[in-house]
């Protein structure tokens, strides 16, 4: 029987080591497929020359901050990957009853507006 729990033990850490290695390797292949398309500062240019544009120096610092609270709790904390974020979105995809819930950070969020994923 403990050889048992050993090996499902096993199965289930490869398991889960393939599936992070795919997840993280679909989103970077997908990532090095747009920044070979149209550079970063290419993007970054032609939104800041769009008539609706607002730099961050007239915004007031109260917005941003209130929009870093509600937006990413952990913002200054985990450099552009919220892991925790991240799991806590894919044990919900599996679970309904669990509350549903993103696993993107504001840098992950810029990247996808920037660049028009999804």
């Amino acid at each position: 029987m403990k050889k048992f729990v050993k090996f499902i033990f096993k199965l289930l850490l490869i398991l889960i080591i393939a599936f992070v290695g795919i997840f993280f390797g679909k989103g970077y292949w997908g990532y090095l497929e747009l920044t070979q398309s149209q550079s970063v500062d290419d993007v970054v240019s032609e939104v800041t020359s769009r008539s609706t544009f607002v730099g961050y120096d007239d915004l007031s610092p109260e917005l941003v901050r209130a929009t870093v609270a509600i937006e990413d709790r952990r913002f200054y904390d985990h450099g552009g990957v919220d892991y925790i974020g991240l799991m806590r979105a894919l044990v919900s995809q599996f679970d309904d009853d669990l509350l549903k819930s993103g696993g993107s950070t504001i840098t992950q969020q810029l990247a996808k507006n920037l660049y028009g994923m999804f």
